[in-house]
């Protein structure tokens, strides 16, 4: 359950306007080297092959992610700056 909301998530600040493309190259980054032949440990290793890969993916989704939340937090306090608390009073015609 846990992953579904780690997915929602970075996929709603991956594809977010306010977030700078510079942060949004980290994740591809990522899966460059995850396709890319040259690795730290080659993946003809069974198993062994695929740490660096799942660890350099795992970093740079969690690298993304703590990087681009409090430009969506900014993004929010901007929103609230427009804003204008108040009371109403309903008024009957009758009076």
């Amino acid at each position: 359950m846990k992953s579904l909301f780690l997915i929602k998530n970075f996929t709603k600040l991956f594809f977010d306007k306010s977030i700078p493309f510079k942060l949004k190259l980290i994740p591809l980054l990522g899966i460059i080297y995850l396709i890319s032949p040259l690795d730290f440990l080659p993946d003809f290793i069974p198993l062994l092959g695929w740490i660096d890969d799942i660890f350099i993916i795992g970093l740079s989704v969690i690298f993304f992610l703590t990087k681009a939340f409090p430009y969506l937090n900014k993004k929010n306090d901007d929103q609230n700056k427009n804003v204008v608390e108040g009371e109403y009073k309903v008024v009957d015609d009758d009076e």
